[in-house]
């Protein structure tokens, strides 16, 4: 099997923001998935906080290591820290895109800010597909709601991926307050489903604080979907207590507004 290339033309890419091997580890298995059914270029950006190494410059800094101690660490040694920890993950991403056959690229950001989305390629293509960790989300909408209306106009989603994603064979489901998904997602929904060789269905999630009833309605589904127009929205800190119960990533697909429609 030829070697896949490390970065493919320009087009959709699902998008990861690493700062640890756990957030690699944590994010890559359910994205490459995701990535080869859609055809999709994983592309990942080691994210270095420069106000991190910064503050090593201050005047008896205490910097608290994994296992809890603290370290005697210079900005210079923080900084080459870093690079190591971005090469590893490198190498994490490469071997497991290789394996999947799956393009993929990987860039090394210095500073919070990510980068910037790629629209889609045409009007009937989907833009890009961001890649959150629920443990690394905080309990305000703010976050998500921007990234909502960034990923909107390009027509892209928001994967929101559980601390530790469940693997199941299931099917995809979708996912709404409503009794049945929109048009536009229930056909974008029938067609990643049959390029995972598996099916969709739908189930109504009335109230995502109770997780045993949604997971009665879910069962053993391999991915999640609902629309980022979706009322389950309202309460963030309920939604993520369903997906972190069922540990089931969960695909926010930005939906055009039916208005522009009419």
């Amino acid at each position: 099997m030829p070697r896949p290339p490390e970065r493919s033309q320009a087009g959709r890419r699902l998008v990861l923001h690493v700062s640890t091997r756990q957030d690699v580890e944590a994010e890559l298995e359910v994205s490459l998935d995701l990535a080869s059914a859609m055809d999709t270029e994983l592309t990942t950006f080691f994210v270095v906080d420069e106000a991190s190494i910064a503050a090593c410059t201050l005047p008896f800094p205490t910097v608290i290591g994994f296992s809890g101690g603290e370290l005697d660490v210079s900005d210079a040694q923080l900084d080459a820290a870093l690079q190591r920890e971005a090469r590893l993950c490198r190498q994490l991403v490469a071997a497991a895109a290789e394996r999947s056959s799956v393009s993929w690229s990987f860039e090394t950001l210095r500073g919070r800010a990510p980068a910037p989305l790629r629209p889609p390629a045409d009007e009937r293509s989907m833009g890009d597909i961001l890649v959150f960790r629920l443990d690394r989300l905080g309990l305000s909408l703010a976050e998500l709601v921007a990234a909502a209306q960034e990923l909107t106009p390009r027509r892209g989603a928001v994967m929101l991926v559980p601390e530790r994603p469940a693997r199941r064979s299931g099917g995809l489901v979708t996912i709404d307050r409503l009794p049945e998904p929109s048009e536009s997602l229930a056909r974008f929904a029938a067609s990643l489903a049959a390029a995972m060789g598996t099916r969709a269905s739908h189930a109504i999630v009335p109230d995502t604080s109770v997780a045993a009833q949604a997971a009665s309605r879910i069962g053993e589904a391999r991915l999640l979907l609902a629309s980022l127009r979706s009322s389950l929205l309202a309460d963030l800190a309920a939604l993520r207590y369903l997906l972190s119960t069922l540990r089931t990533p969960l695909l926010l697909v930005a939906e055009d507004d039916p208005d522009d429609d009419a």
